[in-house]
This record gives C-alpha cells, structure tokens and sequence, in this order.
C-alpha cells in the first residue's frame, strides 16, 4: 500500500457522500494513510456526523473539515470547496437504489449525473490534482436508469481527463455479499482496492476495481481510446 500512502499523505482529501456507507468508510481507511487534512462532505448531517466519530484517533479531520451541503447546488457547492483546495478529491455521492430509480429517474439524474458535474467543475476550480469518480457495476446495465446514470458520470469524468490539468477516473465498485458482518468485510475491502487503483496512474478511464488485475474498461469518453 506504498503507493496509496503517496497518494494521500500530506494532502489535503475530500471526500463527498462521507455520511453514505463507501464514503465512510474511505474516509476511516483515508485517514490511516496520514492525509494533511480529511474534508469530509454530505448533505445529511446527522450520518455526516456519525461516519466523522467513527475515524480512527487521532483524527485528521477537524470539526472545521465537515461540510453540509448538497452536489445538486453547484453555487453553494464552489463555495464550500474552493477554500478546502483539495489535493484530492473522491466523490462517493450517488443515489445507488436500482429499484428506488426506476420510480423516481429525474432524482437520479439530478445527483449521479447533474451532481457529479458540478463536483467535477467544483474541484477543478479548486485546482484538484487526483479525481475519483466512485462508481459502480451496475454501470454496465445499459437497461436501468442506475445504469444510464453512472455510465453519463463516467464520460463526464472522462471527458474532464482529456480537458483537465489533473488526473480523472473512475472506480466500478462491486455489489457487497449480504449479512451485516460479511458485508462490512466486503466493503472494507472494495474500499482498499479502490484506493490501490488511485496508485495505479490510470488516468480519464473506467476501472473494475473487482477485478483480479484491474484494467480500463471499455467505456470511454469521445477522443479517448479503449487501452487493450
């Protein structure tokens, strides 16, 4: 985990949707790798403020380091950002309920596709030098609105590679085995390997971080070749 250790020690990290169950606990796996700062961003203060008493102490996020807000508000959102000037961002914030999306598609839109946009542009502005975009497998489900949502915010953080001064990618994350306590497992270590394809040097890909050898993907945004 040398690599990962590079990546976020002495840097300033922030990390949207840290009140959701991967955004908790890529801050608790963040913050054990020695960040400079660990700003951790949600709209919901109350999850907000439990996945913040659930790091490791001592802590390297602060009570200044936590932000409510909402990735929908792109406004509010550079105005909550732009002073953090994130070293490195992971945005974890989505709406992931298949079912939930298929009733309610315009929310989804609103947060996975519209909100990562403007997370994208805010973090850009902050002079952002790591992105990533935390996705997931059901991005290859061309049939569900889930699906149709990650996959726009995957070419979105693409096409910001290919404009960006930084480095953009996404991370698929796989479905997480069922049963309270192998599923903390299972998300403890999806979390540890989205974290060693940070170190990897991918850069404007999709990568399946399940993967035994993860490797891009073959969805990429126009002007970017499939890598074989």
């Amino acid at each position: 985990m040398d690599g990962v250790r590079e990546q976020i020690e002495g840097k300033v990290v922030l990390v949207t949707g840290a009140g959701g169950s991967v955004g908790a606990e890529l801050c608790r796996q963040i913050a054990l790798h020695n960040p400079a700062r660990l700003v951790m961003l949600d709209h919901d203060d109350s999850r907000l403020m439990e996945s913040w008493l659930s790091l490791p102490a001592p802590s390297p996020a602060r009570w200044h380091d936590l932000l409510l807000g909402d990735i929908r508000d792109l406004g509010a959102l550079c105005q909550l950002v732009g002073p953090v000037h994130p070293d490195v961002v992971f945005h974890a914030a989505m709406l992931s309920d298949r079912g939930l999306l298929e009733h309610f598609p315009r929310e989804g839109f609103l947060t996975n596709v519209n909100g990562t946009r403007n997370v994208l542009e805010a973090s850009t502005l902050a002079g952002v030098g790591l992105f990533v975009h935390v996705s997931s497998s059901a991005a290859a489900d061309n049939g569900s609105v889930l699906g149709q949502t990650l996959q726009m915010a995957e070419e979105m953080t693409a096409r910001w590679a290919r404009d960006g001064m930084g480095r953009y990618l996404s991370v698929r994350l796989g479905e997480r085995p069922s049963g309270r306590r192998t599923a903390a497992a299972g998300l403890a270590e999806v979390c540890r390997q989205l974290l060693s394809v940070t170190a990897s040097g991918f850069d404007g890909v999709v990568v399946d971080a399940t993967a035994d050898s993860p490797s891009p993907q073959g969805l990429f945004a126009p002007g970017f070749p499939a890598v074989p």
